[in-house]
Order: structure tokens, then C-alpha cells, then sequence
């Protein structure tokens, strides 16, 4: 019986060194190259003299999936050879603030940021090669930064960042309830409101003409 016992916990010992082994191989599998920006710290990462190229996407898009090993690898090589230019991705669903800000309407949609100018590198072909040399030979240098009323840094692209933001923060908070007082809302404004139209001049004199007659 003792050596029976024995067996059983030398078998759970051992059953739970794999599992902690394969949770580290999974997490070691995990690890990205890329730099995750958000809402939250684009404007805290991001400085004027900095280079990124950043990837908008999304988990559900199969062109952005498709695309990932490419990126991953320009990435890595740009975080061992030159870690001055950056590389980064940002989640639509995740950060729909910077979404609206930089205005995407297809993904993924790439983006070349230096001393506050954006360029589109829509035209640029999704493969690490070529978008290699695009940076090392800095061709993103003949190509015009947006400008005008919609650049993603005008006055009007950076307030729709805030305004998006506020908005998403309060949906967030308003998710983050319980159901019960979310239900609450709509009750306590009816309420209200009929409180107020039965104070209202026209009931309250309505009410006054009947008791005279």
C-alpha cells in the first residue's frame, strides 16, 4: 500500500512538471516581437523624433493573419539590427479611439511615423524583404506625409481621439455594471420625467379648473 501510494505521488509530481514545462513552452510561443499600442499608451510611447511602423488590425481579419509571420519577422529583425525603428500593432477592436483618429477603413492598413509625419505605406508589399528595404533605405522619404484637415495629428483628428475615447471609456464603465442597476437607468429617468410632467403649469392648471367647477 505505501508503495502504491508512492507511484501515485511520484506520477502527480511528474504530471504536474509537464504541464508547468508546457505552460512555459506556450508562453515562450507567445511572446510577440511586435509592440502593442492602444488608446491608453500610444501618446506615452510615441515621441516626435521616434520611427515605428505601425499595422492596423484585428483577430478576425484572415488578411491580417496572413500577414502576421511577415511582420513578426520584420520585428524581430529591426528589434536585434536597429531597435531605433520600431515596429507595432494596434487592435482595431481594442483601440477604436486611434481607429477613428487615423480614419481605417480596410486592414490591415500600415503606417510610417517620424517627426510627427504620417505616411500610408498602402502601396508597400506585404513581405518582410521589402519592407526591410523600404526602411533601411528610408524610401519612405519620397513619399508626400498626410497633411491638411484629416492628417491623423491635425487638431480635428487628434479631438476625434478624445471624444472617441470618453466615449468607449463610458461603455466600458456602463459594461462593467451589474445588470440590475444598468435596468435601474431607464426606470429612474421615466420616473423622473413623470414626476416633472405631472408638475408640469398645464396638468397642475388643468387640475385647479376641476376643483373650481
Amino acid at each position: 500500500m505505501l508503495k502504491l501510494n508512492f507511484v501515485w505521488l511520484l506520477s502527480a509530481l511528474l504530471c504536474s512538471i509537464g504541464i508547468t514545462l508546457g505552460d512555459s513552452v506556450d508562453q515562450s510561443q507567445d511572446v510577440s516581437a511586435v509592440l502593442e499600442l492602444n488608446d491608453s499608451n500610444f501618446y506615452q510611447l510615441l515621441t516626435p523624433s521616434s520611427e515605428w511602423v505601425i499595422a492596423f488590425t484585428a483577430k478576425w481579419c484572415s488578411a491580417c493573419n496572413s500577414f502576421k509571420p511577415e511582420y513578426e519577422n520584420l520585428a524581430a529583425y529591426f528589434n536585434v539590427n536597429d531597435p531605433s525603428i520600431r515596429i507595432a500593432r494596434i487592435d482595431i477592436d481594442e483601440s477604436p479611439a486611434l481607429a477613428n483618429q487615423f480614419f481605417i477603413t480596410y486592414l490591415p492598413t500600415l503606417f510610417h511615423l517620424k517627426n510627427s509625419d504620417v505616411r500610408s505605406l498602402s502601396e508597400l508589399p506585404r513581405n518582410t524583404e521589402s519592407m526591410k528595404t523600404f526602411l533601411l533605405e528610408k524610401k519612405w522619404q519620397k513619399t508626400h506625409p498626410a497633411y491638411g484637415f484629416f492628417a491623423p495629428f491635425s487638431i480635428y483628428s487628434r479631438g476625434v481621439f478624445i471624444v472617441m475615447s470618453n466615449i468607449y471609456k463610458l461603455v466600458k464603465f456602463v459594461h462593467s455594471l451589474p445588470t440590475t442597476v444598468v435596468l435601474m437607468f431607464p426606470g429612474i429617468l421615466v420616473g423622473i420625467g413623470l414626476y416633472y410632467i405631472s408638475k408640469s403649469p398645464a396638468t397642475t392648471s388643468g387640475t385647479t379648473d376641476k376643483k373650481e367647477n
